[in-house]
């Protein structure tokens, strides 16, 4: 005989012997709590509205930093039993763990470039909605020696949408909805510190995100140490790794990508890095997906994730900065690079202003006595000499990056 099971039972999804998507945690929760009131739903008055509403937004926000918990007791795990793996190893008779070979064409001095990566750290976040929220991470702010920055959003520029703003401390990293937000999103108190040089601030590709921070909300960003220039300039002087000579023809100077620079100075767990391929496939798919709301956990944790690894970039590269007293020469150089492209009054967003190449006048400032102006990305560069010193440069002719890009 068969015994009779409640029929509400049937409405309960059943994950038991396996884990839980938050999307399938939200699902269960609603399904669970299904009563026959939501059957039949009587309209609900403007203040019970609003309250729903309110509680609403309390769970994303506890669910998102539960979530954040979750990824860093799964990264301390993850650490704990690769360190057990090691000991393990290195402790049998006659073992020996096999040191990383040195890069083609650097040297294994232990003082040019680290065998050791640091390790990845996963850092809790908090997703800000709401101007009490952004006011109440100010103090958080004000209070550390150095932050990470980084802007997401619709074609980021002047001419795009910044939907998303990451200001992260080392201990903690705050994603600020700016689409909803608007202005709200920068009160004064914030302004001063992105605008200010007493906090360093690091980011990787400064560019867009000052041309879109200036021209959409008035932001003038500065005291910026921009990864990238750090990354091109240690690579010049043969510091770091490269897989390719760093100086091409003509004195051109290829840039890196994030995604590369992580390769050689940080590791990233495999769920990290599936995380990153299904939001990168998510952003091919839809060119718009950082204007979609409510923002799933995956992009809050990509954003998140995106900004707290430029620490672990600096980490390697900054005392490496400090040996070679590079310190002036990277701070006036990540200036100029901000200007790059929010200076300019109006842009043409084509291959010669968006390309793997260091722009001109970047890394060294041109005089102005003798700079010329290129008619592809119409920014200033030295041209070629002749032999007798003479300038080598038809009117014509374009600037050693536009030749590469061409080329």
């Amino acid at each position: 005989s068969f015994f009779r099971v409640p029929l509400f039972f049937m409405n309960v999804p059943m994950t038991r012997g396996k884990k839980a998507s938050p999307e399938t945690h939200e699902v269960v929760f609603h399904r669970a709590t299904q009563t026959e009131s939501d059957v039949c739903p009587t309209p609900l008055d403007s203040p019970s509205l609003s309250s729903l509403v309110a509680d609403n937004s309390a769970l994303r926000q506890e669910n998102a930093e539960l979530l954040s918990r979750v990824e860093v007791l799964e990264e301390k795990l993850a650490a704990t039993l690769e360190r057990i793996s090691s000991l393990a190893l290195s402790s049998q008779p006659g073992s020996a763990v096999e040191a990383p070979s040195p890069a083609a064409g650097v040297s294994a001095d232990s003082t040019l470039c680290p065998p050791s990566k640091p390790t990845k750290r996963a850092v809790p976040y908090r997703y800000l909605c709401t101007e009490e929220e952004v006011e109440g991470m100010l103090p958080a702010l004000r209070g550390a020696s150095l932050l990470a920055v980084d802007c997401e959003g619709v074609q980021l520029s002047r001419s795009g949408a910044l939907t998303v703003l990451q200001v992260a401390t080392r201990e903690e990293v705050f994603v600020v909805d700016v689409l909803r937000l608007r202005e709200k999103a920068f009160p004064e108190a914030l302004r001063q510190l992105l605008e200010g040089v007493e906090t360093p601030k690091i980011l990787f590709d400064c560019r867009e995100d000052a041309d879109a921070l200036q021209h959409q909300f008035g932001v003038r960003l500065a005291g910026v140490r921009d990864l990238q220039i750090m990354d091109a300039l240690l690579r010049i002087r043969g510091l770091v790794p490269s897989e390719k000579p760093p100086v091409l023809d003509g004195g051109v100077v290829f840039l890196r990508g994030l995604a590369t620079c992580m390769k050689f100075f940080a590791t990233s767990t495999v769920r990290q890095v599936e995380l990153k391929k299904n939001v990168h496939a998510q952003m091919k798919a839809d060119d718009r997906l950082w204007e979609q709301r409510p923002l799933s956990s995956s992009l809050l944790r990509y954003a998140a994730g995106d900004v707290s690894e430029l620490f672990t970039i600096y980490d390697h590269l900054w005392p490496l900065v400090e040996t070679n007293s590079l310190q002036e020469l990277i701070v006036e150089a990540s200036g100029r690079y901000l200007d790059c492209f929010r200076s300019k009054a109006s842009r043409r967003f084509d291959e010669y202003e968006r390309n793997a190449y260091l722009p001109a006048g970047v890394l060294e400032p041109i005089p102005l006595e003798c700079r010329w102006q290129c008619p592809k990305c119409e920014r200033w560069f030295l041209p070629l000499e002749t032999e007798d010193g003479a300038p080598q440069h038809p009117p014509e002719a374009a600037c050693p990056q536009c030749c590469a890009v061409v080329a």
